[in-house]
This record gives C-alpha cells, sequence and structure tokens, in this order.
C-alpha cells in the first residue's frame, strides 16, 4: 500500500519541512534571511513568526511590522498644493496622514502643514508599507501581544 502520512518514507513532507536522511525536518526559515521587515524572525514548527520591537505591530500577512504611527486613525486636512512655505488647495475632506500622503495626491497634511515624506524615501515607505496608493487601517491589525 502506498499511504500518503506525513513523513511517510519517499513521500512528501508536509510544509515548512524538508526531508532530511529519510526523515522529515523542519525547516529554519528564518536562515534564508529577508522576513520579518522591521521586526525579529522567530523559527517555530513548520514555519516563523515576527517578534515586533516597541511602537511597532505585526501586519496582516503577519511577515512584517509595521510603525503604529502607520495606523493613526487621526484624520486632518490633506493640501494639494504647497506654496510659499504655506499650504493650500485642502481636499475637501479630512483623511488620515496615509490617505492623504501615500495617494501621491497630498503634499502636506494637518492643520499643522506637515509635509508628506518625499515618495521612495524611507519616511515614505514607513507610513507607506504597501507603496503608493494603499495604505493601512487600525482593522488590518491583530495586535501583536508578547
Amino acid at each position: 500500500g502506498n499511504s500518503n502520512r506525513v513523513g511517510a518514507p519517499g513521500g512528501p513532507c508536509p510544509a515548512g519541512f524538508e526531508r532530511v536522511n529519510g526523515s522529515c525536518e523542519d525547516v529554519d526559515e528564518c536562515a534564508t534571511g529577508g522576513r520579518c521587515q522591521h521586526g525579529e524572525c522567530a523559527n517555530t514548527h513548520g514555519g516563523y513568526t515576527c517578534v515586533c520591537p516597541d511602537g511597532f505591530l505585526l501586519d496582516s500577512s503577519r511577515s512584517s511590522c509595521i510603525s503604529q504611527h502607520v495606523i493613526s486613525e487621526a484624520k486632518g486636512p490633506c493640501f494639494r498644493v504647497l506654496r510659499d512655505g504655506g499650504c493650500s488647495l485642502p481636499i475637501l475632506r479630512n483623511i488620515t496622514k496615509q490617505i492623504c500622503c501615500c495617494s501621491r495626491v497630498g503634499k502636506a497634511w494637518g492643520r499643522g502643514c506637515q509635509l508628506c515624506p518625499p515618495f521612495g524615501s524611507e519616511g515614505f515607505r514607513e507610513i507607506c508599507p504597501a507603496g503608493p496608493g494603499y495604505h493601512y487601517s487600525a482593522s488590518d491589525l491583530r495586535y501583536n501581544t508578547r
């Protein structure tokens, strides 16, 4: 009989395991690197988890840590034009800084006229981790409790 049990001799190993000397051994995903942006990779049985530093939360893909600034729900004016050091042409409704700055429509946000980080900069990547046109909301995240 050709049983397809986990780790049956010659059969495939389950996800997160690899065949070593005829038995299925856990793969250390953290050894390959490039996982857990802004966090620490911790190998688990059959997978891995990300441990996030203070001020960061695990995102919904559970594969990177994003700054709590990213999910601020505070809403404010989003300005389309910067002129002579001041902000003008706010869009009609107040929105969060992420939606304003990550949409590339906004040049600055909030009553204090905070400049949006330049596209592609480190600051832009921090508040727009998914790239332009995407933003996170708190509901996308499960809070990471240690």
